[in-house]
């Protein structure tokens, strides 16, 4: 998945009209365990594809910490099952 797509959903849910840099702590953004809810819902919806529960354990969450790793793991780990099907 781009970086790129990532950061304007995170821009665009966040209202961070000045930008965010990828490898900015998305928790500087106001990104806490309520917001990655918020990012995983509007990602499903932006890319019309299920994001799997298990990236939403507390876990995890460091590992998805900026944009860039974000990306990463959706690019690793997003199944190709549609939302639409």
């Amino acid at each position: 998945m781009d970086a790129g797509a990532v950061r304007n959903v995170v821009e665009d849910l966040f209202h961070i009209p000045e930008g965010i840099a990828d490898d900015q702590a998305l928790e500087r953004y106001g990104v806490d365990s309520i917001g990655l809810v918020r990012l995983v819902t509007a990602l499903q919806r932006e890319l019309g594809r299920r994001i799997p529960v298990d990236e939403l354990q507390p876990d995890r969450f460091r590992s998805i910490a900026s944009i860039t790793q974000l990306a990463a793991r959706l690019e690793a780990r997003l199944p190709d099952e549609r939302l639409d099907r």
